[in-house]
Protein backbone atom coordinates (compact mmCIF):
# COMPACT_ATOMS: atom_id res chain seq x y z
CA UNK A 1 0.00 0.00 0.00
CA UNK A 2 2.82 2.58 1.00
CA UNK A 3 4.56 1.82 -2.25
CA UNK A 4 1.03 2.66 -4.05
CA UNK A 5 0.89 5.82 -2.17
CA UNK A 6 4.56 6.80 -3.05
CA UNK A 7 3.81 6.62 -6.46
CA UNK A 8 0.52 8.40 -7.05
CA UNK A 9 2.47 11.67 -8.63
CA UNK A 10 3.46 9.18 -11.32
CA UNK A 11 2.15 9.96 -15.00
CA UNK A 12 0.30 7.02 -15.23
CA UNK A 13 -1.76 7.42 -11.91
CA UNK A 14 -2.34 10.98 -12.67
CA UNK A 15 -3.78 9.88 -15.85
CA UNK A 16 -5.96 7.37 -14.75
CA UNK A 17 -7.10 8.86 -11.39
CA UNK A 18 -8.39 12.63 -14.18
CA UNK A 19 -9.92 10.38 -16.41
CA UNK A 20 -11.95 8.16 -13.72
CA UNK A 21 -12.78 11.89 -11.80
CA UNK A 22 -13.48 13.61 -15.43
CA UNK A 23 -15.82 11.01 -16.55
CA UNK A 24 -17.22 10.11 -13.49
CA UNK A 25 -17.83 13.84 -13.21
CA UNK A 26 -19.46 13.28 -16.40
CA UNK A 27 -22.14 10.27 -15.87
CA UNK A 28 -23.55 12.03 -12.46
CA UNK A 29 -24.35 15.21 -14.46
CA UNK A 30 -25.75 13.04 -17.09
CA UNK A 31 -27.90 11.02 -13.55
CA UNK A 32 -28.60 14.83 -12.69
CA UNK A 33 -30.23 16.17 -15.87
CA UNK A 34 -32.29 13.22 -16.04
CA UNK A 35 -33.38 13.28 -12.83
CA UNK A 36 -34.44 16.93 -13.60
CA UNK A 37 -35.93 16.02 -16.94
CA UNK A 38 -37.81 13.14 -14.92
CA UNK A 39 -39.54 15.50 -12.44
CA UNK A 40 -41.60 17.23 -14.18
CA UNK A 41 -43.44 13.96 -15.75
CA UNK A 42 -44.50 13.46 -12.07
CA UNK A 43 -48.56 13.31 -12.66
CA UNK A 44 -50.69 15.89 -10.30
CA UNK A 45 -53.07 14.80 -8.25
CA UNK A 46 -55.73 17.42 -8.92
CA UNK A 47 -56.03 18.34 -4.87
CA UNK A 48 -54.43 21.55 -3.90
CA UNK A 49 -52.51 20.99 -1.04
CA UNK A 50 -51.29 17.72 -1.82
CA UNK A 51 -49.75 18.69 -4.96
CA UNK A 52 -47.91 21.55 -3.48
CA UNK A 53 -46.33 19.39 -0.59
CA UNK A 54 -45.30 16.95 -3.55
CA UNK A 55 -43.90 19.96 -5.43
CA UNK A 56 -42.37 20.78 -1.93
CA UNK A 57 -40.38 17.42 -1.77
CA UNK A 58 -39.34 17.41 -5.05
CA UNK A 59 -37.79 20.34 -4.51
CA UNK A 60 -36.22 18.92 -1.31
CA UNK A 61 -36.26 15.50 -2.58
CA UNK A 62 -34.50 15.64 -5.53
CA UNK A 63 -30.78 17.70 -3.74
CA UNK A 64 -31.16 14.28 -0.95
CA UNK A 65 -32.14 11.24 -3.76
CA UNK A 66 -29.05 12.96 -6.17
CA UNK A 67 -26.60 12.55 -2.82
CA UNK A 68 -27.79 9.15 -2.10
CA UNK A 69 -27.45 7.82 -6.15
CA UNK A 70 -23.77 9.95 -6.07
CA UNK A 71 -23.11 7.83 -2.38
CA UNK A 72 -23.76 4.52 -3.58
CA UNK A 73 -22.94 4.68 -6.84
CA UNK A 74 -19.71 6.85 -7.05
CA UNK A 75 -17.26 3.57 -6.22
CA UNK A 76 -18.73 1.64 -8.56
CA UNK A 77 -18.95 4.64 -11.53
CA UNK A 78 -15.67 5.44 -10.60
CA UNK A 79 -14.15 1.92 -10.56
CA UNK A 80 -15.94 1.27 -13.87
CA UNK A 81 -14.25 3.99 -15.84
CA UNK A 82 -10.77 3.34 -14.14
CA UNK A 83 -10.66 -0.18 -15.03
CA UNK A 84 -10.00 0.63 -18.54
CA UNK A 85 -7.13 2.40 -17.79
CA UNK A 86 -5.48 0.14 -15.16
CA UNK A 87 -2.95 -1.50 -17.40
CA UNK A 88 -0.80 1.87 -17.57
CA UNK A 89 -0.63 1.92 -13.53
CA UNK A 90 -0.15 -1.90 -13.09
CA UNK A 91 3.10 -1.48 -15.76
CA UNK A 92 4.40 1.93 -13.65
CA UNK A 93 4.23 -0.42 -10.86
CA UNK A 94 5.41 -3.53 -12.05
CA UNK A 95 8.18 -1.54 -13.85
CA UNK A 96 9.53 0.37 -10.47
CA UNK A 97 8.63 -1.87 -8.19
CA UNK A 98 8.42 -5.24 -9.17
CA UNK A 99 10.89 -5.43 -13.05
CA UNK A 100 11.63 -9.23 -12.30
CA UNK A 101 7.89 -10.21 -11.98
CA UNK A 102 5.84 -8.24 -14.88
CA UNK A 103 2.95 -9.38 -16.24
CA UNK A 104 3.31 -11.56 -19.05
CA UNK A 105 -0.54 -10.47 -20.52
CA UNK A 106 -2.43 -7.51 -20.94
CA UNK A 107 -6.16 -7.89 -19.67
CA UNK A 108 -8.08 -8.71 -23.19
CA UNK A 109 -10.87 -6.09 -23.94
CA UNK A 110 -13.82 -8.33 -22.61
CA UNK A 111 -12.09 -9.62 -19.93
CA UNK A 112 -11.70 -6.04 -18.28
CA UNK A 113 -14.97 -5.53 -18.71
CA UNK A 114 -16.15 -8.73 -17.57
CA UNK A 115 -13.89 -7.80 -14.12
CA UNK A 116 -14.99 -4.17 -14.24
CA UNK A 117 -18.93 -4.74 -14.65
CA UNK A 118 -18.42 -7.75 -12.18
CA UNK A 119 -16.92 -5.30 -9.53
CA UNK A 120 -19.50 -2.32 -9.97
CA UNK A 121 -22.43 -4.85 -9.79
CA UNK A 122 -20.53 -6.05 -6.40
CA UNK A 123 -20.21 -2.65 -5.18
CA UNK A 124 -23.93 -1.66 -5.65
CA UNK A 125 -25.22 -4.23 -3.95
CA UNK A 126 -23.12 -4.54 -1.09
CA UNK A 127 -23.47 -0.49 -0.99
CA UNK A 128 -27.23 -1.57 -0.75
CA UNK A 129 -26.63 -3.77 2.01
CA UNK A 130 -25.24 -1.80 3.97
CA UNK A 131 -27.57 1.28 3.30
CA UNK A 132 -29.74 0.51 6.35
CA UNK A 133 -26.08 0.78 8.33
CA UNK A 134 -25.01 3.68 7.16
CA UNK A 135 -28.28 5.65 7.90
CA UNK A 136 -27.86 4.25 11.44
CA UNK A 137 -24.68 5.64 11.60
CA UNK A 138 -25.20 8.79 10.09
CA UNK A 139 -26.00 10.25 13.78
CA UNK A 140 -22.50 9.57 14.98
CA UNK A 141 -20.96 12.48 12.63
CA UNK A 142 -18.82 10.13 11.50
CA UNK A 143 -19.36 6.35 11.45
CA UNK A 144 -21.29 6.05 8.10
CA UNK A 145 -17.76 7.86 6.30
CA UNK A 146 -15.66 5.26 7.91
CA UNK A 147 -17.77 2.12 6.95
CA UNK A 148 -18.07 3.65 3.78
CA UNK A 149 -14.48 3.72 3.32
CA UNK A 150 -13.63 0.79 5.13
CA UNK A 151 -16.76 -1.69 2.64
CA UNK A 152 -15.38 0.16 -0.22
CA UNK A 153 -11.60 -0.02 0.40
CA UNK A 154 -12.08 -3.71 1.37
CA UNK A 155 -14.08 -4.21 -2.27
CA UNK A 156 -11.68 -2.08 -4.33
CA UNK A 157 -8.91 -4.10 -2.98
CA UNK A 158 -10.34 -7.43 -3.17
CA UNK A 159 -10.89 -6.57 -7.03
CA UNK A 160 -7.95 -4.87 -7.82
CA UNK A 161 -5.99 -8.00 -6.87
CA UNK A 162 -7.71 -9.69 -9.32
CA UNK A 163 -7.29 -7.37 -11.69
CA UNK A 164 -3.58 -7.35 -11.02
CA UNK A 165 -3.57 -11.48 -11.31
CA UNK A 166 -5.14 -12.22 -14.27
CA UNK A 167 -1.69 -10.29 -16.13
CA UNK A 168 -0.29 -13.31 -14.48
CA UNK A 169 -2.32 -16.37 -14.58
CA UNK A 170 -5.60 -17.25 -16.35
CA UNK A 171 -9.06 -15.63 -15.18
CA UNK A 172 -9.76 -18.99 -13.54
CA UNK A 173 -6.62 -19.19 -11.49
CA UNK A 174 -6.34 -15.35 -10.75
CA UNK A 175 -9.81 -15.96 -8.68
CA UNK A 176 -8.99 -19.11 -7.12
CA UNK A 177 -6.17 -16.86 -5.59
CA UNK A 178 -7.47 -13.99 -4.35
CA UNK A 179 -9.80 -16.76 -2.50
CA UNK A 180 -6.46 -18.65 -1.21
CA UNK A 181 -5.58 -15.17 -0.15
CA UNK A 182 -8.36 -14.46 1.37
CA UNK A 183 -6.88 -14.25 4.62
CA UNK A 184 -3.90 -12.11 4.25
CA UNK A 185 -4.37 -8.30 4.31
Amino acid sequence: MGLALNQLGDPAFRRVIILGLGLSALVFAAILAGMIALLPLIPESGIGWLDSAMDWLAGLGLPILFLLVLWLLFPAVMTTITSFFLDDVVDAVEAKHYPQAAGWRRSPLIEAIWLAVRLSVLIIVVNMVALPFYLALLFTGFGTLILYLALNSYLLGREYFEMVAVRHASLRDAGRLRKSRRDRA
